[in-house]
């Protein structure tokens, strides 16, 4: 018989917090047994076991990672940029990401950009187009990305981030970073490589997932930190960086934050002279990371019960959160009759048809799983029920089974 864990008890796993220097932790729910995932949605053979530090609220792997196999993520196998760029829901993606970085940065307008980390250059194309006078470089690790920007005609380079050496020879009036802070073993070293390469009087636009709210970043096992706002903000101050202001994602792209920081503060653009990152507790903070993992934990058998009332199994959506599905739910993944989208440009994933959602009809006796992103469930869910069809989305899984 398995012993049953304290999720609020303090264990110390013999390292410091890279934030605070406290060994002083939290353990989180292991969501899947001997199973994990990649953010490109490669398959793992080895559990997710994430911790919360207990003075900062800082996640990260109770395990220490190795350079050699955080590196091997993102080398010749790593498919997540693997597409041509700006298609489908990307495009849309990458261009709310250029409004949001456009809005942020205010009066300032750069002569050139360089993007760390840009994928296939999607986003990169967008900004290019945003602020079109601009010269723009990408800077990524992954040689399928690279190919697939180089392909569309986009200035992207190979190379892994971190420190100085790894930017040398390339350098922006705007740097920005995109989801991939915490995806570096070394975040410092990270944000050291945006400071060497931001020209004087530039300024660096980190963007990553809000750590100060459970969602489902926590799920990958790549995502080797989910940092809350004052974690950044300490970080990049680390760095050598000056934070001169952070914000919390637009509506429409819910769960992220960012954070602007320079070299010296641009006073004509009129930045706070000061700001402060919200103030949380971090013991309520890791009861709602505890709460997100433990209904992933029990995903599978809830599934399986509730698809075994149902003659057929539909799941709208083949994105992020089906794949979590996979990795997460095997049993009740083997139970789908077929996937459902709008415009599909696929006819199979992972071996279930796709199918267009026209073709779909509402039955009594069939189940429609809502697998996608917080930012779509509430209009398309209202939607589908609208229909008639039995509708239950993944993704808010304690207000379904547990009210």
């Amino acid at each position: 018989m398995s012993e049953k864990i304290d999720y609020h008890k303090i264990v110390h796993l013999g390292r410091t917090c890279l934030v605070c220097n406290v060994d002083a932790w939290l353990l989180l729910p292991i969501p899947g047994v001997g199973r994990s995932m990649l953010s490109d949605g490669s398959v793992l053979t080895q559990p997710l076991k994430k911790c919360t530090c207990s003075a900062c609220g800082l996640v990260q792997h109770v395990d220490a990672q190795q350079d050699g196999s955080v590196k091997n993520y993102f080398g010749p196998s790593y498919s997540l940029g693997d597409h041509e760029p700006n298609i489908g829901f990307e495009a849309g993606r990458q261009r709310q990401y250029a409004e949001w970085i456009g809005s942020s940065i205010r009066q300032f307008r750069p002569a050139s950009i360089l993007e760390l980390g840009c994928g296939n250059g999607s986003l990169l194309r967008e900004l290019m187009i945003k602020f079109h006078s601009a010269q723009a470089t990408g800077l990524e690790p992954s040689e399928r990305g690279v190919k697939r920007a180089q392909q569309s005609g986009l200035p992207v380079h190979c190379a892994y981030i971190e420190g100085e050496d790894s930017v040398r020879g390339f350098s922006g009036d705007l740097v920005v970073s995109i989801n991939v802070i915490e995806h570096t073993l070394r975040p410092v070293s990270f944000l050291r490589a945006a400071k060497a390469a931001v020209n004087d009087g530039g300024l660096v636009v980190v963007v990553c997932p809000d750590g100060s709210e459970a969602g489902s970043e926590l799920l990958f096992f790549d995502h080797l930190y989910s940092f809350c706002p004052a974690n950044v903000t300490n970080l990049v101050g680390g760095s050598g960086l000056l934070p001169i202001d952070s914000r919390r994602s637009p509506l429409e792209l819910p769960g992220f934050q960012m954070i602007i920081a320079a070299t010296c503060p641009p006073k004509e653009l009129g930045f706070p002279q000061e700001f402060a990152s919200a103030e949380f507790d971090v013991q309520r903070l890791h009861a709602g990371r505890v709460s997100y993992l433990t209904q992933w934990k029990d995903l599978d058998a809830k599934l399986c019960r509730t698809m075994a009332d149902f003659r057929k199994t539909t799941v709208f959506g083949i994105g992020e959160m089906a794949q979590l599905m996979r990795v997460y739910a095997p049993s009740a993944w083997e139970r789908i009759d077929r996937f459902v989208v709008d415009d599909p440009m696929e006819t199979e994933f992972f071996g279930y048809p796709v199918v267009p959602y026209t073709e779909l009809k509402a039955e009594p006796g069939n189940l429609m799983l809502l697998a996608v992103s917080q930012r779509s469930t509430e209009k398309l869910s209202a939607r589908l029920r609208a229909a008639g069809h039995n509708v239950l989305v993944i993704d808010s899984l304690h207000s379904q089974w547990d009210g």
